[in-house]
């Protein structure tokens, strides 16, 4: 009986052996990277391949980390420019952008990304095979949808090709949702207990609490405190992330999960988010936050909705109090009640994005009905109603209300798996989130609901199905719920750290 109880704390305590094994050789292998540089006078392609070696090795030996390191990725650097503002060296990264067009070698036609993808499936395959474990794959919950979501996107890809579609195009509008699919696939296979889930979202809160600082430089220090006509200062994705920071920080609060230190740190980080937040002035977004906090209250226990509502009344009201106080004000206090106010009463800017929008749903509504079998992927849906001229190359192809879009490429079929493939995993959350105790997973399940209904919303007045950043945490999130799910099976899952 001592024995049983004595094994997963042994293999537990063996795995993060490992893993502290892999960190020391990172870190070993990052001075001898730098030093490398130092003594070739700079030379960093040297460094890099060395680096990119020495990354193969460690993926293919511990393919765990390749998760951590696309979540730290996903939510730390940007995939496009931040247009009035000069590139971040999180912008300098290239790992979003395709190899060819960094080292100018033509058949190199992946990203990094894909390249992580690949290690971190290989290292899982040898790793089941040297286990002799060939056939017995962890059960995937969903795994049905998941397929027939695939499919659905490979169905319509074919179909656009085959009828005049342009093929780059069409890899432009699906890549981003297959990430979507791999990287849940890939995170359900590698993440298998509650302290893998846990250090993910560690790894998201510490990433995000760094774009919050990076964010505040930017408009403090670049821009000295005016934001003037700079459209944002972060990347339109950041702002849906930072919503999912704050849920999981008020199911923190409110449910008392988590370590007291990790509550300490995402309280001290709460203010430069929140900067960046209402500085990336995604006006969407203002009320993905409002509808993350009634997620929160649904999803909470009638005691903690109670707590809740004592503490959101009070701020409700502060809000409101706002709102009227800077409804006709300027400047950077009133910015976010000029936001909102936008929504309601448009001004001459706002009036020119809407309408923008409203002349897109048309020409789609127009393409839905001349094509409802879907139009298929790399082909422009119609232009009824001419568009003015926008900095976006794929303006014609990729509109931004990225649900008509889905409509309109895939037709009924393909819009009612994207719905199917949402709601079942919605079902999911809410099934794993009856089971568990734990607040601080409770927490996460909540975090995880806000970023699937929120990335709908979102999608419907931004083009964010097709942004890569966002597809990979989302798939991540949902592989959350296997380890959380396993936890509470072990009858672990009201342990707290």
């Amino acid at each position: 009986m001592q024995l049983s109880q004595t094994m997963p704390d042994l293999l537990i305590h063996e795995e993060r052996r490992k893993q502290w094994i892999a960190l020391m050789i990172a870190t070993l292998g990052s001075m001898i990277v730098s030093a490398m540089v130092v003594m070739t006078n700079g030379n960093y392609f040297v460094g890099l391949s060395m680096l990119g070696v020495l990354a193969m090795g460690l993926l293919i030996r511990f393919p765990v980390l390749g998760i951590y390191l696309v979540a730290f990725a996903a939510m730390l650097l940007e995939q496009f420019y931040i247009v009035g503002l000069p590139n971040p060296v999180t912008l300098e990264i290239p790992f979003w952008l395709n190899l060819n067009l960094v080292t100018g070698i033509g058949a190199l036609v992946v990203n990094p990304l894909e390249v992580v993808f690949g290690l971190v499936i290989l290292g899982w395959y040898v790793r089941r095979v040297a286990g002799r474990e060939y056939f017995l794959l962890p059960c995937v919950p969903n795994l049905g949808v998941t397929l027939l979501f695939a499919g659905m996107l490979l169905f319509f890809a074919g179909l656009g090709l085959a009828t005049g579609g342009d093929f780059k195009i069409a890899l432009w509008e699906v890549r981003a949702l297959f990430y979507l699919v791999i990287a849940y696939l890939m995170g359900v296979q590698l993440l298998r207990r509650a302290d893998q889930a846990e250090l993910v979202v560690k790894i998201v809160v510490v990433a995000l609490s760094i774009k919050g600082l990076q964010g505040c430089w930017r408009y403090f220090v670049t821009l000295g405190g005016d934001i003037g006509d700079v459209p944002a200062i972060t990347g339109h994705e950041d702002a849906l992330f930072i919503v999912t920071w704050f849920a999981l920080l008020a199911g923190l609060v409110v449910m008392n999960g988590g370590s007291p230190r990790l509550r300490a740190f995402m309280l001290v980080s709460a203010a430069p988010l929140f900067i960046t937040f209402i500085y990336a002035q995604r006006r969407v977004c203002y009320g993905a936050l409002v509808f993350s906090m009634i997620i929160l209250l649904i999803m909470l226990d009638r005691q903690k909705q109670k707590l809740f509502l004592m503490a959101a009344i009070p701020l409700a009201i502060v809000g409101a109090l706002y709102l009227a106080a800077f409804w006709n004000k300027s400047g950077g206090i009133a910015m976010p009640a000029q936001q909102v106010k936008s929504i309601f009463v448009e001004g001459e800017e706002a009036d020119s994005s809407n309408t923008y929008r409203e002349v897109e749903d048309y020409n789609l509504q127009e393409t839905i009905r001349a094509y409802p079998q879907g139009l298929g992927f790399g082909k422009r849906y119609l232009i009824i109603i001419p568009l003015a001229e926008v900095d976006f190359p794929l303006w014609d192809y990729i509109p931004h209300n990225a649900m008509n879009w889905m409509w309109a490429k895939t037709g009924f079929f393909g819009f009612a798996t994207l719905w199917l493939f949402v709601g079942a995993f919605a079902v999911r959350i809410l099934q794993v989130h009856r089971k568990l105790t734990n607040p601080f997973h409770r927490s996460i399940t909540v975090m995880v609901m806000c970023m699937l209904i929120n990335q709908m919303i979102v999608s419907k007045y931004d083009l964010q199905l097709t942004y890569y950043r966002n597809m990979v945490y989302l798939g991540l999130l949902l592989a959350l719920l296997v380890p959380l799910e396993n936890a509470a099976k072990a009858g672990s899952g009201n342990e707290e750290e």
